[in-house]
């Protein structure tokens, strides 16, 4: 017994050793790369493509390197959280044979009986998407925000700024009137991306499915709500 209570520590330390060792090696390998990727921006030799993004930002709004690279980072990390809880869910739903929002109801004879309820899971596409829509403006306009109040920034692009703001403000309320007028209109569920030069539109039709009287009436309803035309708007039925 007193063997085995010394060989336990032992190990027990191994893994502990181990990842300790694997955090100095990860933290000193981020050092090394931001060294790596600053004095190679500062030299003049260019930029990697996954910092060229930042990199631009922060050229044409006079923001900080470190900190418009940061807001990318976190962008491209809550999106792929977001696809990955996405799949994640997806993947409990169709290793389970039960419905979401389905119940049992035992009897006074102790009999199962299965109800079920009207639920959300065939609008789970419709509320990923709204949800990554909405981190990736909000962080379009926190930098856009940082741009505007920024000392060292220029006139021009603070006014450029604040009109890219007032832009994505009325892009949030036109698809919000959008979605709801199609809503409206008998169709179970919709998101609306609105673009520079272009305007997207996923339905969710149900059984039927989407007809040509469908696109052309959720065509008139973009059209009368934007200044979109009508070879600009595109219309898809979710899956």
């Amino acid at each position: 017994m007193e063997r085995e209570k010394k060989e336990t520590p032992e190990k027990e330390g191994v893994p502990v050793r181990k990842s300790i060792l694997r955090g100095i090696h990860y933290v000193a390998g981020i050092l090394i790369l931001a060294m790596g990727l600053t004095l190679n921006t500062k030299a003049g030799l260019g930029v990697s493509p996954i910092i060229s993004l930042p990199y631009s930002i922060s050229q044409l709004y006079a923001l900080d390197f470190g900190n418009s690279t940061l807001c990318a980072y976190v962008v491209l990390v809550l999106v792929g959280a977001s696809v990955y809880l996405n799949w994640r869910y997806a993947g409990n739903v169709a290793q389970t044979d039960k419905i979401l929002g389905q119940a049992t109801l035992v009897n006074e004879n102790g009999n199962g009986v299965s109800v079920t309820e009207d639920t959300a899971a065939e609008n789970d596409y419709f509320a990923t998407a709204r949800l990554s829509r909405k981190q990736a403006r909000d962080s379009a306009i926190s930098m856009l925000q940082e741009a505007e109040v920024d000392e060292n920034a220029t006139e021009e692009v603070c006014n450029e700024a604040s009109q890219t703001l007032q832009v994505l403000a009325g892009y949030t309320v036109a698809e919000s009137q959008i979605e709801n007028l199609v809503t409206a209109k008998g169709y179970a569920d919709c998101v609306v991306f609105m673009g520079t030069d272009s305007c997207s539109v996923v339905v969710d039709a149900g059984e039927d499915g989407l007809d040509a009287t469908d696109v052309a009436r959720i065509k008139d309803i973009v059209v009368n709500e934007t200044q979109y035309t009508a070879g600009q708007i595109k219309i898809m039925e979710a899956d």
